[in-house]
């Protein structure tokens, strides 16, 4: 017998496709929240910016190579485009068959999600910082040492 996902402790009967559906008793349903949190991965948050991003709605957690990332956003064809039906608006971005075969996410080669985009170009610009503080060392080394060459060097 099956656990319900969104009330493990309550079993769930499997429905047999052959009976009429009968909904369930309210306080079979469990609370709104319950409810809710079940459905959120689907549904837009209240700024209507997009999908909730609550780490208790996701799983299979696993790392990424920022730095792979940023050298397939470096390969990555961007150009500006309209869409056949608005000619006049412009747009500025990469293709979604060019997205999906660089980085493999989303449903399919035909949409690039907004969650997706943002998290590639966060992993790139993590990846970014780390080349800026490197180099920023680099830097201050070589600067430290013209300041020592400059302090030994001869006068006049």
């Amino acid at each position: 017998m099956a656990q319900s996902p969104s009330r493990p402790d309550r079993d769930a009967e499997a429905a047999d496709p052959r009976e009429p559906y009968e909904p369930p008793e309210l306080e079979e349903l469990g609370t709104m929240h319950e409810l809710t949190e079940g459905m959120a991965f689907a549904m837009l948050d209240l700024s209507g910016l997009g999908p909730s991003s609550d780490r208790r709605l996701k799983q299979a957690f696993e790392p990424v190579d920022v730095h792979d990332i940023l050298a397939k956003v470096a390969e990555l064809p961007v150009e500006a485009w309209s869409y056949r039906a608005q000619p006049g608006v412009r747009h500025i971005g990469p293709m979604a068959q060019d997205f999906r075969a660089a980085f493999g996410l989303g449903e399919d080669d035909r949409h690039i999600q907004a969650v997706d985009a943002m998290g590639v170009c966060l992993a790139a610009i993590k990846a970014l910082a780390g080349h800026v503080q490197e180099r920023d060392a680099q830097i201050s080394a070589l600067w430290a040492e013209v300041e020592e060459l400059r302090a030994h060097a001869p006068q006049g």
